[in-house]
């Protein structure tokens, strides 16, 4: 009855309007074009599908004593913990169902090792034996607000294991000739995220690292022969040590260093009393022929093609709002990106994380897809 009928009627309707037909489904493709490029239609390229893992990764001070992070991942294991008294079963249920935390280290990071990381992770209940249906990013918010700001945290992530492809819905990675020169550009751009709602966990991995004293030479130390390269020799040789013999002592060499006295190594007012061998072989003050600042310096460099990197990353609450259109907003006319490239000319912006991966997709879809139609 439906084919004799109303198929076979449609049928030889379209057919004998063929070309209003065609023009009928290319304007409905392009009117779902343009929605989606004017932004009426948000893209979210891989959804947040829901976990029965949480985890929270903090990273303090380096050299953060292990009694100092130990006390911060009891401090986050106590608020996961407290999110039973908050989501209870009435059978008695929990919806935190084990807690453990690693120290000196987290998942994912790999070689980054020291006293000052640690990480907490919880096991749920399954979502499907949740007496209330809570969404995860629902408990990793009250768990991130049960924890609160952490003294000396340099970052404080809060997240879900998921599957899918890995990096977060924001990261944005700032190229230019050093590190310096790039990290008030990463603040700037950590302050502007931090302005949109549903934008959450802003770090960069620009990590600051223990205090360092940074040398460079005085105007006219050259003319005395005094290059850069001369000065750090002499001062690892003072410092470190320059093995000067190698005894052979049973069936093991040891290596007999010279070097300043133990009691004359220990400040940086040593290295400002040191001497300085000139080629000639004359002495001169250190802090004649060179200047001394004190800065701290950074756990990691990252670099890529010759250019110092400092990726800038955050998370999207895809309820709230939209990492295309955030990136949208930054790079509009007389947007942060724009005053970027007026405020910093050696500096370039690479877009990466899961934009990456999403129009990496959508390439190979424009060449496959069609073809896909077609047979």
């Amino acid at each position: 009855w439906f084919i004799d009928g109303p198929f076979t009627r449609l049928y030889r309707l379209a057919t004998r309007y063929r070309y209003a037909t065609l023009a009928v489904f290319v304007g409905a493709m392009l009117v779902m074009a343009a929605a989606v490029r004017a932004g009426f239609v948000p893209l979210v390229g891989f959804p947040k599908v829901e976990s029965d893992t949480l985890r929270a990764q903090i990273t303090l001070q380096t050299g953060t004593r292990f009694e100092r992070t130990a006390e911060v991942a009891r401090r986050i294991s106590l608020a996961a913990l407290e999110l039973n008294e908050q989501w209870s079963d009435d059978d008695g249920q929990p919806l935190v169902r084990h807690v453990y935390s690693l120290l000196g280290q987290t998942s994912g990071r790999e070689g980054d090792t020291g006293s000052h990381l640690c990480e907490v992770i919880v096991e749920l209940t399954p979502a499907e034996q949740r007496a209330e249906k809570h969404t995860t990013d629902e408990i990793v918010a009250a768990w991130r607000q049960r924890v609160g700001p952490i003294p000396a945290a340099v970052t404080q992530e809060f997240g879900a294991f998921r599957g899918g492809p890995g990096g977060k819905a924001l990261e944005i990675r700032l190229l230019g000739p050093d590190t310096d020169y790039l990290e008030p550009a990463a603040e700037r751009l950590k302050a502007e995220l931090a302005g949109f709602a549903g934008v959450s966990d802003i770090s960069d991995d620009a990590l600051p690292g223990k205090m360092e004293m940074r040398v460079r030479l005085r105007e006219g130390a050259e003319n005395l022969g005094i290059r850069l390269q001369t000065l750090a020799a002499q001062l690892r040789d003072a410092f470190y040590g320059n093995e000067s013999v190698e005894i052979q002592r049973g069936r093991e060499d040891v290596e007999v260093m010279v070097r300043y006295p133990p009691g004359e190594r220990t400040s940086p007012a040593d290295v400002e009393s040191m001497r300085v061998r000139t080629p000639s072989g004359a002495e001169v003050p250190f802090l004649e022929v060179a200047e001394v600042e004190m800065k701290r310096g950074y756990t990691t460099l990252h670099r890529v093609g010759r250019s110092s990197v400092v990726t800038v990353s955050a998370d999207v609450d895809e309820e709230v709002a939209n990492a295309e259109k955030i990136l949208g907003k930054l790079s509009a006319p007389g947007g942060l990106f724009e005053q970027f490239r007026a405020r910093y000319p050696r500096m370039r912006l690479d877009l990466r994380g899961q934009r990456q991966q999403i129009f990496e997709s959508l390439n190979a879809l424009y060449v496959w897809f069609p073809m896909a139609l077609l047979l």
